[in-house]
């Protein structure tokens, strides 16, 4: 394996890639640190909730955080739920919305009293030909590919975080890409690069980070394995 390092662009290149896997993980610590500390998932899925549910003109999703069944999936995680079963929001929903023995007529009264709203539009058009055993089923998919949507926010905004983070991080380090690769080719400049140079090496820096420690070290691996599978 040390033929690997023979080379000395092989070294700048392993150094880099190093230098990129180390500083990946240690953005993608501090990026989960982040999401927990601001409970960020939990609060989007509470907004996301309230949302579908009309909070302001229905109150439902205040309602439905106060249910038992929801106030034990807090209580044991210590906080808002992150993450909330489809099966188990449908059987809350009913349970505020009609009671626990929900009937055709009861769903059509309850539906009926909600003010004139996004939900009561949506539960009209969801449950106008179903069965009252079929509404929760119904509740569930409606919850579920609303979730769906709600991933694709949520990864886009730690896709935002992330990005600040490395930003951070590399001008903190002095993560500058060109001056270390000077550095390990063995020609470091005798006078540091200008602005213009250093700003061109942190952004080199950002980019790579931001592909993710997982990225990098398996680069690293199949880096040290390529002699191995030549021979």
């Amino acid at each position: 394996m040390s033929e690997v390092f023979h080379s000395p662009i092989l070294d700048v290149v392993v150094g880099l890639f190093f230098m990129y896997a180390v500083l990946s993980l240690f953005c993608t610590v501090l990026n989960e640190w982040i999401a927990a500390l601001t409970q960020l998932r939990a609060r989007s899925l509470q907004s996301a909730l309230f949302r579908l549910l009309d909070n302001s003109q229905t109150g439902l999703g205040s309602a439905f955080y106060r249910h038992p069944a929801i106030q034990t999936v807090i209580v044991a995680g210590r906080g808002r739920p992150a993450y909330l079963p489809p099966k188990l929001v449908a059987r809350v929903l009913a349970d505020i919305i009609v009671g626990p023995c929900p009937k055709l007529y009861a769903w059509q009264r309850a539906i009926n009293d909600l003010p004139a709203c996004r939900l009561r539009r949506t539960l009209t058009f969801l449950l106008a030909d179903a069965q009252p055993e079929a509404a929760p089923a119904r509740l569930a998919a409606w919850f579920e590919e609303s979730m769906d949507h709600l991933s694709a926010w949520y990864k886009g905004r730690l896709q935002l975080i992330s990005c600040a983070v490395a930003v951070t991080v590399c001008i903190a380090v002095d993560a500058d890409t060109l001056r270390i690769a000077h550095l390990l080719w063995g020609t470091a400049p005798a006078l540091p690069l200008p602005l213009a140079g250093r700003n061109a090496g942190w952004l080199l820096s950002v980019i790579a980070v931001s592909r993710g420690a997982p990225f990098w070290f398996d680069t690293l691996t199949r880096v040290a394995r390529a002699p191995e599978e030549r021979s």
